[in-house]
């Protein structure tokens, strides 16, 4: 597998919550695939965040996840490893991690794996797209940036994919 941005992820406080605010206009929704919160799988919170969201994933093993269209959306393992956080396709044809068409996204403190696609993590028409202790890994390739992507920044552990 390969690794991208691995640094030491601090653990968050009230892993287990229904939602909520955590300044103006900034919302927090929690994902637990035991259903100790709102939604069981990230994909359902991704479908209902508005701009300002982050996401806090509790530890556990979840399926794929496509970000389509969206703004200002941060996506938060609460483990203590990235390896807490397991997003995996399984069997299907598409990559485990996709992000398309959308604007200033991170992804945080999470595994990304097990896809049959030619990538575990897409980034296609994006821009402000940051990848943070994220593990990275596929039977193909790990990682693919693709369409408007014009150049990528890594600085302090981040890595920063932007469009022109």
């Amino acid at each position: 597998m390969l690794a991208i941005l691995i640094a030491p992820l601090a653990v968050m406080n009230g892993s287990k919550g229904e939602g909520g605010e955590r300044g103006p206009g900034e919302t927090i929704l929690y994902v637990d695939d035991d259903g100790g919160s709102t939604y069981t799988s990230i994909q359902d919170a991704v479908d209902d965040a508005g701009p300002h969201t982050t996401i806090v994933v509790n530890p556990g093993s979840y399926g794929s996840v496509e970000i389509r269209d969206k703004s200002d959306l941060t996506i938060e393992g609460n483990g203590s490893s990235y390896e807490d956080v397991i997003i995996a396709a399984g069997f299907s044809t598409n990559p485990s991690f996709a992000i398309s068409r959308s604007t200033n996204i991170t992804v945080t403190g999470v595994t990304v794996s097990l896809s049959l696609s030619s990538y575990a993590f897409y980034v296609s028409r994006s821009d402000n797209v940051s990848i943070i202790r994220v593990e990275c890994g596929n039977l193909n390739s790990a990682l693919g940036i693709f369409n408007r992507v014009a150049y990528v920044e890594h600085h302090g552990g981040e890595l920063n994919l932007h469009s022109r």
